[in-house]
């Protein structure tokens, strides 16, 4: 290797190293006003470390961590583990303030560069159960909860998920009955004022199957 070339290579693990430290600085920041409650202080400190670890020269990064051998693709380097961690205390400060897309759609970042991360799969739950999904984030837990039959938080999102499942069908049901008074009404004044011979069962069975059709789509 000429030593232009070496001296290129020092400056770009310089530069890579650089911006993995301030990374880890705005992480760390980010993490102090999290537990201080400044939620919003901690986002933004959280996405401008992802600005500076995205990316990353990953034979630089292999270099910096001591390592003479070029890093294989599906292997993580320093950065991808703290992009990752980030990414779930991201989804963590959306849960916080509410925000369930956001929450959920970080989750899903998580969940892509490691299928098996148990947080971001609990997290992703409490979107799901946030945004509605009730049927989805007990599908989720129970996932979990058969790996993890004794963690109490898991436990008790899913009971807190059937509930919200269970309360969502029941309302599902009231909205349907409501649907077919209204049908039964029109077919009694569709009754009366027809001069046809089609009888009373024949019209509200035909009420009825439209209302359900409308409610399906």
């Amino acid at each position: 290797m000429s030593d232009a070339l070496q001296d290129a290579n020092l400056v770009h693990k310089a530069e890579v190293e650089r911006k993995l430290n301030i990374g880890k600085e705005k992480k760390a920041a980010g993490d102090e006003c999290f537990k201080s409650g400044d939620i919003k202080g901690a986002l933004r400190n959280y996405h401008e470390s992802l600005l500076y670890l995205q990316g990353l020269d990953k034979n630089a990064m292999s270099a910096i961590a001591g390592s003479s051998a070029e890093p294989g693709k599906d292997k993580k380097t320093e950065s991808d583990e703290m992009i990752e961690k980030i990414q779930g205390n991201i989804c963590a400060c959306h849960i916080k303030n509410g925000n369930w897309k956001r929450a959920e759609e970080a989750a899903n970042q998580v969940l892509k560069r490691n299928p098996d991360n148990q947080k971001a799969k609990l997290r992703k739950a409490k979107a799901l159960a946030g945004l509605g999904f009730a049927e989805k984030a007990v599908l989720l837990l129970e996932e979990l909860h058969t790996a993890n039959p004794n963690d109490a938080e898991i436990t008790r999102e899913l009971a807190k998920a059937k509930e919200a499942d269970k309360e969502a069908t029941a309302r599902g049901f009231k909205k349907f009955k409501g649907f077919l008074s209204k049908a039964s009404g029109e077919k009694a004044l569709a009754v009366e004022e027809s001069t046809e011979t089609e009888d009373v069962e024949q019209v509200t069975t035909k009420l009825e199957e439209s209302r359900i059709e409308e409610v399906e789509a």
